[in-house]
């Protein structure tokens, strides 16, 4: 299973530690050299014409030429699906990739529309890679195949009987036996029936020479073959122009009696696969693997249903930096992998040169616009987790005017097996305005992309030392409900203390205010200044105040929170000479927005249940 962490970056600490409120430079960020290159292509299957697409990198070229893949998608779908989205996510990480819509589906020929025929979509991923070998742009023979869902079965078994294919990956498989196919359709009565539908069609169609169709989706259509699911019936997912929502039913004894396991022991390419325990069918995924004898791998993600491998980002974006990583170690001959290492060992020093520099554009073109930099060892309101360059661009930004100086001197600089990752082990050393330095060490791990861009970065050092030897880091470091309780409780010192300007301080500009219950009228929304000046005069009156808050339950949700407690204050004035006391208590709830100036109060009740004495 996959657990992804969220780190901490010593660099983008100090800077939060410097400034938590940031803003992005004015220069803008430089376009991406990643998008691809999109063509429309034709060839043949079985005599028909073949529609397909083809993704080549920008770096790519007849004289540069790249690893090809071909990539298919789920059943009863066409290219313009999930299919395309991983050709995208595979062609931004450098290989040439190709598309296609398998006969009688979308833009390609066959008379037989809509037709789930696995012996001819297999046929048709042989003939894609027949084609895509011919490619200028593919270089030599280093061919792969990415299967998603059900053409996951098509994929393999079409490579046992290619040996053009070089290399293999799926993503979510579909992967069934028999065994799994009763357990899967209502055991073998429920198998039967469709199988019995599945001839009556295909008689009626030999008769008739005229095909049927029903439903391949709905929600409210029980004819429907996938009745009651997702992503097909959403316009937003997978209901798109290019998508006939129909299916020929004769297709049932065909799908039905399609195995796909006996490819697994018959497998010489290196395997990998990425699924999930809450995807389709994990068990046919499972099997399948234990029967792989050839060079394997597998990713487990954690609780991502079938449909958002489609189309949402954080699978596709997981999978794919997986799948391309399997993909360049088991295709790239050793020139490729040392010009891919030489690069990424050339953009870990430009990194820290661009840093020691203090020239923030220079090391915003060491990135990818979609890099992301992870800290594993984040303390309390840290940064945990920057995505894109534009996050990065906002956290490093101050860095120049924040310390008098940054040094990185690298003790040791590895190139992985794995093409594009590099370990660096370094020390850190930056100068700190009020004098001194503060030093730790450091090892990260980056990962470059197919352009030689950094993708992802990854820091790790011991978190103690900030706390301990960074002016201001132990306050930084308090955990957000930590800090929120801290602010309750410096309200009612600072009350008690008159101390005015720190309570402006912890509240938003404008604040919802209702302490009604203790002062009448109706709740409003007031400017902070007023509530402020409100609280001078009244608590003014008094020689002496003392509040007391209890029981602080703070509840957190993204950059909102909320908190409750119970309270009681005593007033001392003086009257007639005499000491008068006034004391009462009840709950309060106070929330809280996250801003860069830190959590501010945007919300204050008083809900008072007793009070003795005179006011």
């Amino acid at each position: 299973m996959t657990r992804i962490k969220k780190p901490l970056s010593f660099i983008a600490a100090t800077a939060a530690i410097a400034t938590m409120a940031t803003v992005p430079l004015s220069h803008a960020a430089p376009e991406s050299s990643s998008t691809p290159l999109i063509s429309e292509v034709t060839f043949t299957s079985g005599g028909e014409k073949i529609a397909g697409r083809l993704y080549v990198p920008a770096s790519v070229s007849a004289k540069r030429p790249a690893p090809g893949l071909v990539v298919t998608g789920a059943w009863m779908t066409v290219k313009e699906q999930m299919a395309a989205r991983y050709a995208q996510e595979m062609a931004k990480r450098g290989f040439v990739t190709l598309i296609f819509d398998f006969r009688g589906w979308g833009e390609s020929g066959g008379s037989r529309r809509q037709m789930e025929n696995p012996q001819e979509k297999v046929a048709d991923i042989g003939a894609a890679v027949a084609f895509l070998r011919t490619r200028p742009e593919v270089a030599g023979q280093r061919l792969g195949g990415l299967g998603i869902c059900a053409s996951s079965g098509y994929m393999v078994t079409a490579a046992t009987q290619t040996k053009e294919l070089q290399s293999l990956a799926l993503v979510a498989p579909w992967l069934h036996d028999r065994k799994i196919v009763d357990a899967t359709y209502g055991d073998a009565e429920g198998v039967a029936k469709l199988i019995k539908a599945g001839r009556e069609a295909e008689v009626s169609y030999q008769q008739r020479k005229k095909q049927a169709f029903v439903p391949a989706a709905s929600l409210t259509d029980k004819s429907a073959i996938m009745f009651g699911v997702p992503y097909y019936t959403d316009p937003d997912r997978g209901m798109i122009p290019a998508w006939r929502n129909e299916a020929d039913p004769a297709f049932w004894e065909g799908w039905l009696s399609f195995d796909a396991m006996p490819p697994a022991p018959r497998l010489t390419q290196p395997f990998f696969m990425v699924h999930s325990e809450a995807a389709a069918i994990p068990q046919g995924a499972h099997q399948f693997y234990a029967a792989v004898k050839a060079p394997k791998g597998e990713l487990w993600l954690d609780n991502v249903p079938q449909f958002d491998f489609y189309d949402r980002p954080a699978p596709i974006k997981t999978s794919s930096d997986a799948v391309a990583m399997h993909f360049r170690k088991t295709m790239m001959n050793d020139a490729d992998k040392d010009a891919v290492q030489n690069d990424a060992l050339n953009g870990v020093r430009e990194f820290f040169a661009a840093l020691e520099a203090a020239d923030i554009p220079r090391f915003l073109k060491v990135w990818a616009e979609d890099g992301v930099q992870e800290m594993p060892y984040a303390p309390g309101a840290f940064p945990k987790r920057l995505e894109g360059r534009a996050a990065i661009e906002k956290q490093y930004g101050p860095l120049p005017t924040a310390f008098t100086g940054m040094r990185f001197p690298l003790r040791r600089l590895v190139a992985t097996e794995e093409p594009g990752v590099v370990l660096a082990e370094y020390d850190g050393s930056i100068g700190l305005k009020s004098g001194g330095r503060y030093d730790n060490r450091y090892i990260g791990i980056f990962t470059f992309n197919a352009d030689g861009k950094l993708a992802h970065f990854r820091e790790y050092f011991d978190p103690y030392t900030l706390t301990n030897g960074f002016p201001g880091a132990k306050e930084a470091a308090m955990p957000n409900d930590e800090r929120i309780r801290a602010a309750v409780v410096e309200i009612a010192r600072a009350a008690d203390a008159k101390d005015w300007q720190s309570i402006r301080a912890l509240f938003a500009d404008e604040v919802d205010f209702d302490y009604t219950s203790v002062a009448g009228g109706k709740p409003a929304r007031l400017k902070a200044d007023d509530i402020v000046t409100g609280w001078r005069q009244g608590l003014g009156r008094y020689r002496e105040t003392k509040h007391n808050f209890s029981d602080i339950a703070v509840k957190i949700d993204g950059d909102k929170a909320t908190s409750t407690f119970s309270g009681q204050a005593t007033h001392l004035r003086d009257a007639d000479g005499k000491a008068a006391r006034w004391s009462c208590g009840g709950d309060y709830t106070y929330s809280f927005t996250r801003t860069p100036q830190g959590w501010k109060a945007t919300a204050a009740k008083f809900d008072m249940k007793w009070e003795q004495g005179e006011r």
